[in-house]
């Protein structure tokens, strides 16, 4: 059912992000990440990214939990498992960073959760706060009007639930009926 992922990569109180230099989240700071492929698990698939984008061969990849969202301009609802990886403890990752994808750099995580801070994905620092709060695997749901988030909701997961597609799907698919069925669009009711 969820077709992306994103990758967060801490170093102590930093985290990896990357400036994109093309959609979604064009000129934003978000972590790495992309597309699931065909017959790949979303733990492979985030690893592959992850090397792919930052050129780290992180084995230690922790599911933390799904960003989901809906729109009013139409979408059909969406969402990405969230993953967390750590550079291992005395590796260095020199930054700032161009590649294909944009510009990886550190930035402190009180810099990411800054009230003000318009620069990065709107979600993200709402997911890192509710992963927090929740000491464990975080679902959240954010509602859009066009590009701009308006509502979210959260919910804890069990963090195993990635390892079962079946039960990930059984999941999001009983989320998003219960969505239908208790959330009106913004400006349609």
């Amino acid at each position: 059912m969820l077709i992306y992922n994103l990758g967060i990569i801490r170093k102590g109180s930093q985290i990896l992000l990357l400036n994109r230099e093309r959609s979604s989240w064009m000129g934003c700071w978000n972590g790495v990440g992309g597309k699931i492929e065909q017959r790949e698990t979303p733990r492979a698939s985030m690893h592959r990214e992850m090397l792919e984008e930052t050129g780290l061969d992180l084995d230690s990849i922790s599911f933390i939990g799904f960003i989901t969202w809906s729109s009013t301009v139409g979408d059909v609802p969406g969402g990405m498992y969230i993953y967390e990886a750590k550079l291992p403890e005395g590796e260095s990752y020199p930054t700032p960073k161009a590649t294909e994808e944009g510009i990886l750099d550190w930035k402190e995580l009180e810099w990411v959760l800054h009230p003000e801070n318009r620069g990065v994905a709107s979600n993200l620092p709402i997911f890192l706060r509710s992963c927090h709060a929740q000491a464990g695997a975080v679902h959240l749901h954010g509602y859009f009007d066009d590009e701009d988030m308006v509502d979210h909701m959260s919910f804890p997961l069990d963090a195993s639930i990635d390892k079962d597609l079946l039960r990930t799907n059984a999941y999001l698919h009983d989320f998003f009926e219960k969505y239908r069925m208790y959330r009106t669009p913004v400006g349609q009711g």
